[in-house]
């Protein structure tokens, strides 16, 4: 009896060890979010208020093989935030998610992530540093058509 009650024990702990590792992402490999782009990792949900921060582009328009600086910044010197995931997506072409892809430069800030077979295609953060300002390198792909481009 006592050899079966620590078979289960030791089962037990790991199964609690492995739930409790897949709540969190500090690492920014959230993967599983590459479609809806909707945070599923506890304590964690999408925001439906105002953004309390600001998504901007160097650049209005772009031709293939462009770079466009993407910058994420918060808008009050007194918020940050430890995490984020961003994309480029085709206005026109919804259907071609994601477009382009991110030059990462840190690896230490940053992750890049393959979302729908494309690689680089989404960055998210390493670690849950404090952040109050990000900027990336956005690719224009050379041969898609996808038209208008928004970041998410």
């Amino acid at each position: 009896m006592g050899m079966r009650v620590w078979v289960w024990s030791v089962a037990v702990l790991v199964c609690v060890c492995w739930f409790d590792s897949s709540l969190c992402y500090p690492n920014g490999s959230v993967s599983i979010s590459c479609e809806s782009m909707i945070p599923v990792h506890l304590p964690y949900t999408a925001n439906s208020s105002s953004p309390p921060y600001t998504l901007s582009a160097s650049a209005d328009t772009y031709r293939p093989g462009d770079s466009i600086t993407v910058t994420l910044e918060v808008q009050d010197a007194t918020l940050y935030f430890e995490g984020f995931f961003l994309q480029a997506r085709s206005s026109s072409s919804p259907e071609l998610w994601p477009v382009g892809k991110f030059k990462v430069i840190n690896n230490n800030m940053f992750t890049s992530l393959t979302c729908n077979s494309k690689m680089n295609s989404a960055v998210s953060q390493a670690n849950n540093t404090k952040r109050t300002k990000v900027v990336l390198t956005w690719e224009a792909p050379n041969n898609e058509k996808c038209g208008d481009v928004h970041f998410r």
